[in-house]
């Protein structure tokens, strides 16, 4: 039967400053993994591969400033399919203010960036692909009042393709919501996004666009039980090429989580979205996801997950060439053999696209046994 191995281990931490300025930590992410389909593709080819990533891990939260840091080399070997061996480099970096509870202020910010590099499938494009990942996101809150407040950020990425005959995506989106607290537990508003988009080293036209949504906001509890984060409302994409025809469609992420009981836990998620392929394509994609968590005592708990998603691609001229409807499903399981330090966990993953280009219906099973270590 295939399976798929992970052990964790990172050292005891080491005190910076008797802990004045924050603590370090070696640690190591060991893998073998089993995917029936590593190429997402009607080739359906498999493969078990060998995963070591050792990584230097920084934490510093002695003050109203909560920072935490990593930075790794992976190291990653197939056993039939070497050409697709790696190392990759990995790292990240968060900063958050304030910390917590720690002092007061009327507003909070949170600043995420890192450099990564990833050689793994393309749901899009049906192959292995090497990519270098640059983003740098900045998000935070403003308070007015006690009733009043916006939420906004600044997120950018920059997908490097390595594999040569795929084009490089760079991203900007600007969010902006501006919210009323309906009550302790909820808050409602209106929001508007902006989102721009360059497909580099591509032979013109290039699918550059910019995508304009508008929408409703819903955040905070219904019910004891029932919470919810909802937006939605209506968006447009606006090429820059007039090769290209511009695209409207609804705008939404909804989620709702339901406490049915102390120890279940049932989550909905629904949304709809543009991205870009490394095909100089665009994609719209829709999904709908249903989750069930389960806590059976304070060693073990399970989650169930079932969703589907579909994808329509759009090139030259409004060409809507290709759609795929796919349906995934997963179940998990975590044991927890010594609190906090040594975690069991188990996974059965398995996904069918159906879709009217015959290289992008195939079937995919992954089977995973991870051991989780810290010292």
């Amino acid at each position: 039967m295939p399976v798929f191995f992970f052990v964790q281990v990172a050292s005891a931490e080491f005190q910076l400053g008797g802990g004045r300025y924050g603590a370090v930590a070696l640690g190591i992410d060991a893998v073998a993994e089993y995917d029936s389909n590593i190429t997402r593709s009607s080739a359906e080819e498999e493969d078990t591969i060998l995963i070591a990533l050792p990584k230097l891990l920084y934490r510093y939260d002695a003050s109203e400033v909560l920072i935490d840091a990593y930075a790794g080399l992976q190291f990653r070997r197939y056993m039939q399919f070497t050409e697709y061996n790696a190392e990759n480099i990995k790292s990240g970096l968060t900063i958050e203010y304030p910390n917590g509870d720690v002092g007061e202020s009327n507003f909070d910010l949170r600043l995420d960036l890192g450099y990564n590099e990833t050689r793994s499938a393309d749901p899009y494009l049906q192959a292995v692909v090497e990519r270098n990942t640059y983003h740098t996101n900045i998000s935070g809150s403003y308070y007015f009042n006690d009733r009043y407040f916006m939420r906004s950020g600044l997120y950018y990425k920059q997908q490097d393709t390595v594999t040569a005959g795929f084009n490089d995506i760079t991203t900007l989106r600007l969010p902006i919501d501006f919210l009323y607290r309906y009550s302790d537990y909820l808050s409602l508003g209106l929001g508007y996004q902006v989102r721009d988009t360059a497909v580099e080293d591509v032979t013109p036209p290039a699918a550059d666009s910019m995508d304009h949504a508008v929408y409703a906001v819903a955040n905070g509890q219904l019910t004891p039980t029932l919470d919810l984060k909802l937006r939605v409302g209506g968006q447009q994409r606006q090429f820059d090429s007039n090769a290209f025809e511009d695209q409207d469609a609804l705008y939404a992420m909804l989620e709702l989580g339901w406490d049915v009981t102390d120890f279940g836990r049932l989550a909905a998620e629904v949304g709809n979205e543009f991205d870009t392929s490394s095909e100089n394509v665009s994609v719209e994609t829709a999904y709908a996801q249903l989750s069930y968590r389960h806590r059976f005592n304070y060693k073990l708990s399970s989650l169930a997950t079932i969703r589907f998603q579909q994808n329509e691609f759009t090139r030259l001229a409004g060409d809507q060439y290709r759609s795929d409807d796919e349906w995934i499903a997963s179940l998990e399981a975590e044991y927890s053999l010594i609190e906090d330090r040594l975690i069991l966990d188990g996974l059965i993953y398995y996904s069918d696209q159906d879709s009217n280009i015959p290289t992008a219906s195939y079937a995919r099973t992954m089977i995973l046994l991870s051991l989780s270590f810290i010292y």
